[in-house]
């Protein structure tokens, strides 16, 4: 089993993101139905959130949108998608532990993604040092503490990879442009100021790419 890891740079990179994300998590974790990473604030609203899906589902209510928020009229949920697959998570041990599963998923799949990436341009080991880098750095470190939906950055590098793929021609252009549609809506299911982002990088890329 250790062979076969090693063998996997991708399999290994998320072993190895995975264990941090566990590591910087793991005060939360040892009280996880009262303890959180990061302050109060901003990160109580994000588990209301969690919390309205949960209820909302199993009561056959749109998760969408949030009535018991902003009476009479209410509110439009935040990372909606996040929310929704932790539902079973949030259901059983409840929106705390909820919150600190999808910071622990999403610190995860940051470094994981940004490594598989990078590692289209330079070499395995350089590829992790970049990803770390992004893993560690201050945008993730800032935004951990209270606002999980913009820690979600993941969706951005599987832009950027299947943008890469549609400008070199790489595989079949169709198939390309479902990979860069399901990336972006995954991003905006998140976090629509990260999908905004990641749409201008990728026209960006596009038009440097028609005029080079």
């Amino acid at each position: 089993m250790r062979r076969r890891i090693v063998d996997h740079p991708g399999l290994s990179a998320f072993v190895a993101f995975m264990l941090g994300a566990l590591a910087l998590t793991s005060p939360a974790w040892l009280a996880h139905d009262s303890s959180w990473p990061g302050y109060s604030g901003d990160a109580e609203r994000f588990m209301s959130f969690i919390a309205w899906d949960a209820h909302a589902l199993s009561h056959h209510i749109n998760p969408l949108f949030n009535t018991t928020m902003n009476v009479p009229d209410g509110i439009q949920t935040a990372m909606p998608l996040p929310a929704i697959v932790a539902v079973p998570f949030t259901l059983l041990l409840g929106p705390v532990a909820a919150y600190t599963a999808l910071l622990t998923t999403a610190l995860a799949l940051d470094g994981w993604c940004m490594f598989l990436w990078l590692r289209r341009h330079v070499r395995d080991s350089a590829a992790m040092i970049g990803a770390a880098l992004v893993f560690f750095g201050p945008y993730v470190a800032i935004h951990a503490e209270a606002h999980l939906d913009l820690v979600m950055i993941f969706p951005l590098p599987l832009m950027f990879i299947a943008t890469e793929n549609i400008v070199r021609g790489d595989g079949e252009p169709a198939r390309a442009g479902l990979w860069l549609g399901a990336a972006t809506a995954l991003a905006l299911l998140c976090a629509q100021e990260l999908a905004a982002i990641g749409i201008v990088v990728a026209l960006v890329t596009v038009v440097c790419a028609w005029f080079t």
